[in-house]
């Protein structure tokens, strides 16, 4: 089978966020299987090859003109063609105006990937107007809706009739990876105990919540520290805010960099209240065998049982993120819960929601 993904951003020297990691891991893992793959991006590194082809997957970079909202569709068409795709998958059902005009255009099936609230209902009011002609009109003139969650399977079907499929979201880690083997409790003696968020630098993210809440932290237990890594247009004011007492914003750091200050981390915490899908690196944490603190939001229960390999948090609240924080600081069962939740994290693999989706792909 031939099957084209498009999505937003292919950067060749930059780590995209989770919905291009799933991407590029199901494009991978379904070239390892035999099947013929491409990849087509509309935003994409500058100078690098129109085309070309990387661990089996064909990479069209779609730039200049084709950039323009109005012209990308038919850059895709075009694509499309010289591909011969069997299928589409759009990396967010967002793009299913696209997808409408592609079916339209060439015949061929097309499916959208949901994997939160946002890919139906869009980030803010401004964008309410668009986003519901795209999910009353757009959606059911393509082939299906795939949902990478059971949170956005249940979205698709409360916000509309579209034929919903499931995967799980999966992706691949670098080998090898730095996997935790010691775990302690809060001390006052020795190395600080480390907090670590990894993520866009963004109050939805809530990263003032959980700087808030450490804030408090380190006001009982002294010997500590809360690392923020990634960035985002708040990083300069965040940091500018509160950098310092603990707190360290270290800022972007490469995908390999990022996972040895992970594994290196006594907890990672995820305090977003966004409602997002599975949340990559939540899992990325569990795989390294870093125990996890998260919001309760979105799809963050398929892979987080509370109390059993992981602590869920409601959301925007400083209070419960701090008693969460004190409580895995001093608990006997940190070990237990950091090995259940790498035992856990195995299921979201890039190879099983390849298999999964090549089934879904192979049955309609």
């Amino acid at each position: 089978m031939r099957i084209l993904f498009i999505t937003r951003h292919y950067y060749d020297d930059i780590e995209g966020g989770g919905q291009e990691k799933f991407v590029v891991a199901l494009a991978n893992n379904l070239a390892q299987m035999g099947d013929e793959v491409g990849i087509a991006a509309f935003k994409a590194t500058h100078h690098a090859p129109r085309k070309e082809v990387k661990n089996g997957v064909t990479i069209y970079r779609l730039g200049g003109i084709r950039e323009l909202f109005s012209t990308r569709f038919l850059g895709f068409t075009q694509v499309i063609k010289d591909f011969q795709a069997d299928a589409v998958i759009l990396s967010t059902i967002q793009y299913a105006y696209y997808g409408a005009f592609m079916k339209y255009l060439t015949g061929v099936k097309v499916y959208g990937i949901v994997n939160d609230f946002h890919d139906i209902y869009g980030y803010r009011k401004v964008a309410s107007i668009p986003f519901s002609i795209n999910r009353r009109y757009f959606m059911h003139l393509i082939d299906g809706a795939i949902g990478a969650n059971s949170y956005a399977s249940s979205l698709i079907k409360e916000a509309s009739s579209v034929k919903a499929y499931e995967t799980t979201t999966g992706f691949d880690l670098p080998e090898p990876l730095p996997i935790k083997t010691c775990y302690r409790n809060y001390s006052e003696n020795g190395e600080p105990y480390t907090f670590v968020f990894i993520g866009r630098m963004q109050k939805e993210k809530g990263v003032v919540v959980l700087a808030k809440a450490f804030e408090n932290f380190h006001r009982f237990y002294p010997n500590s520290r809360c690392i923020f890594i990634g960035g985002g247009k708040y990083l300069s004011t965040f940091k500018e805010k509160w950098n310092g007492a603990g707190i360290e914003v270290r800022g972007f750091l490469p995908e390999t960099e990022m996972l040895k200050e992970l594994s290196r981390a006594d907890v990672f915490i995820n305090p977003s209240y966004i409602k997002e899908g599975l949340v990559i690196t939540n899992v990325q944490a569990m795989r390294l065998g870093v125990p996890v603190i998260s919001t309760d939001v979105g799809g963050v229960k398929d892979a987080i049982t509370d109390g059993k390999n992981g602590i869920l948090v409601q959301p925007e609240n400083e209070k419960d993120l701090f008693n969460a924080m004190e409580k895995i600081a001093f608990s006997k069962d940190v070990r237990r819960m950091a090995r259940m939740g790498r035992f856990k994290s195995s299921i979201f693999s890039g190879k099983a929601s390849a298999g999964q989706l090549k089934e879904i792909l192979e049955h309609v």
